[in-house]
């Protein structure tokens, strides 16, 4: 059987990592070696993200007393990183915020409060789009700045319309729109890769940020706070209408398999390998994955389809969730205002952005980005990041069990046919005694 408490509580683990479109901080190697010089600045990153050595070579152009060693970020070994952090050894980190909390904790990350405030900072603060910059806080304390927006869009395969003889969907659609456009499409019978023309409405999974992003949109939420939550809003009337219109998707309108088929089909695989594959009309995606994103296997999966970007449809709200990626200056660097300097140039240059979508607003304006992406990218980018709710990170103990249970009350009304209400107020119940517990706990 594909549902065990263990499966859903570790795949829980997994999806926060989704929920930010992220990956956890990653270990370090060095990259390149630099001549000795006055200041030897650090700097550790994901080269698959950004191409930064091209920018760092500018920098040390530009100012000949620094040199910046470029170090690279991988995730099998991320003790090296906490090691060298830890002993002085990496001046900025520029990553994913999947661990600055624990960064934070581990007191590895210097605040910046009143650094980078007023002065040539000030400047141009209001230029960056809403919630950046708070989306870097722990505690209300500023430990990054802002390096790249990552945010949730939809696809579609625009051969799969097109085969069909269906127009995609319009930037302008809803959720509506959604049911319509994908029963459209939807041609399920027969097995992926043995027969020709198999091809799922909406692909998605259970186990998948999709079913959250369907409770932002109708309006809702799941916690109270995220990094200490004392209450849960799993059954109420917003979550209810997200629940309800995801799970009828796969059981009323057939539009994408149930999951033990997902697993049958495409192993451990899963939607996203059928997506990539071209076995879906629709989909929601990270914006840094157009044309191809990285698999469970670690490797590229280029789209061998055409593909249109869209926002997501409109709910109750008009909304984008997503994440951003910062720049964080090591507490144990010798030299935490050369490294701060060295960002400030950065902040400056759209190319820093990467894959992800520019965290300032000229940079998403700037012709050289729309070029680079194009036009319709650009544009579906920067109406995703004008109405962009950062999600906030599942701190600890209640971020997988809460979305365990939330998975698990899902699972039950696909594959149990559990009446939705019924499946969410056990699910609100057994979060609302594990959290008290937890009070209960902190408190002695």
């Amino acid at each position: 059987m594909l549902r065990t408490d263990q499966l859903v509580r570790r795949a829980a683990f997994l999806v926060l990592a989704a929920l930010i479109a992220l990956l956890p901080l990653g270990g370090c190697s060095v990259l390149k070696a630099a001549p000795i010089g006055p200041v030897t600045l650090r700097f550790a990153y994901r080269p698959g993200q950004v191409e930064m050595q091209p920018l760092l070579d500018a920098y040390m152009r530009d100012n000949p007393g620094i040199v910046v060693e470029a170090v690279e970020l991988s995730d099998s070994t991320r003790p090296s990183l906490n090691r060298d952090l830890q002993e002085g050894k990496i001046d900025i980190v520029r990553d994913y915020r999947g661990s600055l909390y624990f960064q934070v904790r581990a007191g590895t990350f210097e605040p910046l409060d009143g650094m980078v405030e007023g002065g040539d900072w000030g400047k141009f603060r209001d230029d960056y789009f809403a919630g950046a910059w708070d989306g870097l806080k722990v505690d209300g304390v500023l430990y990054g700045v802002p390096a790249g927006l990552e945010m949730y869009v939809a696809y579609a395969n625009l051969d799969a319309f097109e085969s069909a003889f269906v127009e995609p969907p319009p930037v302008d659609w809803t959720l509506d729109d959604l049911v319509l456009y994908a029963s459209q499409e939807n041609q399920p019978e027969g097995t992926p890769g043995q027969a020709a023309g198999v091809v799922y409405g909406f692909g998605t999974y259970y186990l998948s940020v999709d079913p959250v992003i369907l409770v932002y949109l109708r309006g809702g939420d799941l916690l109270d706070s995220y990094e200490n939550p004392t209450t849960a809003y799993l059954n109420t009337t917003e979550a209810l209408e997200a629940v309800t219109f995801y799970t009828d998707l796969v059981t009323r309108y057939h539009l994408s398999p149930r999951p033990a088929l997902v697993g049958a089909y495409f192993r451990s695989g899963g939607m996203p390998y059928a997506c990539a594959q071209g076995y879906c009309a629709l989909w929601f995606g990270m914006f840094s994955q157009r044309g191809g994103g990285t698999n469970v296997y670690g490797t590229i999966d280029n789209w061998d389809f055409n593909w249109k970007m869209l926002p997501l449809p409109r709910g109750a709200q008009t909304i984008s969730l997503g994440d951003v990626d910062g720049y964080y200056i090591a507490s144990n660097s010798d030299n935490k205002q050369q490294a701060l300097k060295l960002v400030r140039y950065l902040a400056d240059q759209w190319e820093a952005s990467g894959v992800r979508f520019p965290v300032r607003k000229s940079h998403a304006a700037d012709v050289r980005y729309i070029n680079k992406v194009g036009r319709q990218t650009a544009e579906i980018g920067s109406l995703a990041a004008e109405n962009l709710v950062i999600l906030p990170q599942l701190y600890g103990r209640p971020g997988g069990f809460i979305l365990g249970s939330f998975f698990n009350a899902i699972f039950r009304i696909i594959e149990s046919h559990e009446d939705p209400q019924a499946a969410l107020d056990s699910a609100q119940e057994e979060i609302t005694a594990r959290l008290l517990g937890w009070q209960s706990e902190e408190e002695d």
